[in-house]
């Protein structure tokens, strides 16, 4: 029942990523692009898994944790997995570890929660046998690991619905684990704990759910779900274990929902109320979501998926599948979303794409596609895409206006610039953009990684109009503050 370590294939190495570099060091090297950072690398091959999932710590660590069996030895053969990825490492620290997950032909529905300090949580569902008892041979059950140290043998810690599914975990008041499960097919509820060790909570609904997610407004619960096989029915919240109503102008596209607390609030991810099913994002107010605004992406193929996390910059990012491009979004405002895609290499299978970041912008996308015998799973850092936003104002003679960063600017590149609307009867004859004590033209690509980590930066733009032999120069002024470490 003890932790033990194999060796699994892997097909390409990780490129390490540089965080805290010297300044001077930085500002030599040309700005790193948002996107892939190496090559991706096969946990595991010829497999099928029941889950998997992705979470950062304070030190920039990102444990990733999966149920697999080997579909070449035998099917049902189930057992849990750890991988810990320092935060400039290329391997899995110590190879990658497996225990029995107590249940080697239903184990399921894992996630993966880490705490600042270090603290990885394994939790997960399965079924057992032995007592059986009537309704209730359901079981949670834990794994616990510090900072990708030794991962303990798996202890259930409580019963749950026979046949049932475990829908989501997350710490909450007080560091209780919360769990919500499903209760059955066909049944309308869910059932939730408020802490191993306290009583399950049957939460009813008008309608059998599909999935359900929890994080927490305060102290307060605030549970998201959708509504099995179906499209464009709403998704319904419930806060503090109350009824659940409906979020206006909201799909949930066949449990296309994510859901997640941030520094500035909880947001929920669903889809456009149309046949566009481009995803919108809206803000909890305390008692109800507001209305939801749409993310900016407008791919044609629109998601089939979502998983929503934040890191200590307080931003919201997002991983979806769409039609076999994973798509990145980084969400510094929780509201507008920079974006990147890159393909999955086959087709998603056995989950959806997963994904953690630290404050400065890297992180590691997990996601699962088919293969020969079985299926196959990947991760790969990435390096989140930085937003501009633009600011304008009238000054001399005609409009400035600035386009530059969003707080907080990750450590990739991005580019500036500053343009002018000449009054009637001037022009536009020079513009230039002065930042870091240097005057440039009307462009300029800012290394993110060169700045220092939480430094608040002025970016000034100057445009100078005239008009025959008279001039006057606007300004229009940006600021905005770089992402902290790790």
């Amino acid at each position: 029942m003890f932790a033990r370590t194999r060796s699994l294939v892997v097909v390409a190495a990780l490129a390490a990523s540089t965080v805290g570099a010297a300044a001077a060091t930085a500002q030599a090297a040309p700005p790193a692009k948002a996107g892939l950072v190496g090559g991706r690398v096969m946990l595991q091959d010829n497999a099928s898994f029941s889950g998997y999932d992705v979470a950062t710590d304070g030190a920039g660590n990102t444990y990733i944790g999966w149920i697999g069996d080997d579909e070449l030895d035998n099917l049902a053969s189930r057992q849990v997995y750890l991988c810990t990825l320092p935060p400039a490492g290329s391997s899995c620290k110590g190879g990658i570890q497996v225990i029995p997950s107590l249940d080697i032909s239903g184990a399921a529905g894992l996630r993966v929660l880490a705490t600042k300090s270090g603290a990885v949580t394994l939790v997960w569902s399965h079924q057992t046998g032995t007592p059986a008892y009537a309704g209730r041979d359901g079981r949670i059950a834990i794994a616990t690991s510090q900072s990708g140290g030794p991962l303990s043998a798996a202890t259930d810690v409580a019963d749950a619905p026979s046949n049932s599914t475990l829908y989501d975990a997350e710490f909450g008041p007080g560091g209780a684990l919360w769990t919500i499960a499903a209760i059955g097919a066909g049944t309308n509820s869910i059932e939730v704990r408020r802490g191993i060790g306290t009583p399950a909570v049957t939460v009813p609904m008008t309608f059998p759910p599909g999935s359900a997610l929890l994080a927490f407004s305060g102290v307060t619960p605030v549970i998201a779900a959708q509504w099995y096989g179906q499209i464009s029915q709403p998704v319904w919240v419930s806060h503090d274990l109350g009824a659940f109503t409906p979020v206006a102008k909201t799909w949930t596209a066949a449990a296309n929902i994510g859901l997640v607390a941030t520094r500035s609030g909880v947001r929920l991810i669903a889809s456009v109320d149309n046949a566009d099913y481009f995803p919108v994002v809206a803000k909890w107010t305390g008692s109800k979501f507001g209305k939801p605004r749409i993310t900016g992406d407008k791919h044609a193929c629109a998601p089939s998926s979502h998983d929503l996390n934040t890191d200590a910059s307080g931003r919201l990012v997002d991983v979806s599948d769409e039609c076999g491009k994973i798509t990145v979004a980084d969400l510094p405002t929780t509201t507008t979303a920079a974006l990147f895609q890159f393909p999955s290499g086959g087709t998603i299978a056995d989950g959806v794409p997963q994904i953690a970041t630290t404050p400065r912008g890297h992180g590691v996308v997990a996601w699962s596609i088919e293969s020969a015998h079985g299926n196959r799973l990947y991760v790969n850092r990435i390096l989140l895409p930085g937003l501009n936003r633009s600011v304008s104002r009238v000054s001399g003679h005609g409009r400035v206006t600035l386009t530059g960063p969003t707080s907080c600017l990750p450590a990739s590149g991005i580019t500036v610039s500053v343009k002018g609307t000449a009054a009637a009867g001037w022009k536009v004859a020079l513009r230039q953009l002065v930042f870091g004590g240097k005057t440039t033209g009307a462009k300029l690509t800012i290394n993110g990684a060169a700045l220092t980590p939480g430094k608040v930066y002025t970016l000034v733009g100057k445009v100078r109009f005239s008009k025959g032999g008279a001039s006057s120069v606007g300004t229009e002024t940006l600021r905005f503050r770089s992402c902290i470490n790790p």
